[in-house]
């Protein structure tokens, strides 16, 4: 435990001092013109050539007038491959989960996820639907999340199977593109929202923390079985293409879940991660598995996107190692109409007439599907 404090403690003064001497670098930037000035015709903050955004992918829907409610989200970060730094958080790692075997090939990328500089307080400038926008200034996580409210006449042209393109603007000269995708969601259709970990990837969260760092950071992202399948015929059965995926896995692995899903045959869609700020002194490492933070999270997920569709049908997809039927059967509860069908994958094995199931669906726990696979 020793160790793992003692390289936690390390590991946080290095990255304030990185921060404290990036805050310093910025400062004199500030003070010259040039740095001051994008190709927007106006005076206003810029990505500067070490900073990198993504723009994660997320959707819109249209209000009672016929407008579309664009959500963007994303994040920026001054990404960092310190060697030294990426040394200590293997060395974190490795302590927390007691492995002495040789660093997989993968495990530097997974890390470099989480040891950059978020960038707090920065403004965005994107295009959208060739209409140029400012948002808000980025959290302190580097994180952002804003509506952009829009007609709908706006929109025509710039639209491509239901999924609308939008980039980041980035001062002149600088040719990188980060771009991002919002689908635009009809409220009479069918969505299916899915978890992740668990669900479509095995993570084997219900082991404890050792495992989820170990899955997280050291093992290959496994798919768990037939569940693609299951996905692609749940989209015929219901004649829909679109899906959300909510999990608590934090945004840093945005991309490489993104990847993952992708690779191993699962429709694209929106993301709903959790916000993780990189504090190892603190509890952060035990946050990927801190059960009322993602209770909370997906609590408040869902009752978005089911306020934002009060029409749509959705078909809600999880597994039994975390709180899924609860969250579900909560959901349940508020919006009874609304929901075709639950599906949880049964890592537990337990049975829908446990007290469990019959605590957080009721009578509805009958009509829950549960997919017998062991992880």
């Amino acid at each position: 435990m020793f160790k793992a404090l003692f390289f936690a403690f390390v590991l946080l003064t290095l990255l304030g001092c990185e921060s404290s001497s990036e805050r310093e670098r910025e400062a004199n930037e500030e003070s010259s013109l040039s740095y001051l000035l994008c190709d927007i015709g106006v005076d206003s903050e810029c990505v500067n050539s070490d900073e990198e955004v993504t723009l994660f992918n997320s959707y819109g829907f249209k209000d009672g007038d016929g407008r579309w409610h664009l959500r963007l989200q994303g994040w920026i970060v001054e990404p960092s491959s310190s060697t030294l730094l990426t040394t200590l958080f293997y060395e974190l790692i490795t302590t927390v989960v007691g492995t002495t075997t040789s660093k997989p090939s993968f495990t530097d990328e997974r890390i470099h996820q989480f040891i950059g500089d978020n960038k707090g307080g920065e403004l965005l400038h994107v295009v959208l639907a060739n209409k140029e926008y400012t948002l808000n200034p980025t959290e302190e996580s580097g994180l952002f999340s804003e509506e952009i409210i829009i007609d709908a006449k706006a929109l025509e042209g710039y639209v491509n199977n239901n999924t609308l393109s939008y980039r980041v603007l980035l001062p002149k000269g600088d040719s990188r593109d980060f771009s991002g995708s919002i689908y635009l969601r009809d409220d009479n259709t069918t969505m299916l929202i899915s978890d992740i970990d668990d669900t479509i990837k095995i993570t084997q969260v219900y082991l404890g923390l050792k495992e989820v760092i170990a899955s997280t950071f050291l093992k290959p992202f496994m798919p768990a079985s037939k569940m693609s399948e299951l996905y692609k015929t749940l989209m015929i059965q219901h004649n829909t293409t679109e899906i959300a995926y909510l999990s608590g896995s934090p945004w840093q692995l945005y991309s490489l879940l993104e990847s993952f899903i992708v690779d191993n045959g699962f429709s694209n869609g929106s993301f709903h991660l959790k916000a993780l700020r990189l504090n190892p002194l603190s509890s952060t490492l035990y946050e990927f598995i801190e059960p009322n933070s993602t209770y909370e999270h997906k609590i408040a997920t869902l009752t978005q996107i089911f306020e934002d569709f009060p029409n749509k049908h959705f078909i809600l997809i999880g597994d039994s190692g975390e709180k899924d039927p609860e969250i579900y059967g909560q959901i349940h509860q508020k919006y009874p109409t609304q929901i075709e069908a639950i599906y949880i994958r049964n890592v537990t094995q337990e049975s829908v007439a446990n007290s469990r199931f019959l605590t957080a669906f009721g009578e509805y726990a009958k009509q829950v599907h549960l997919i017998e696979e062991k992880p």
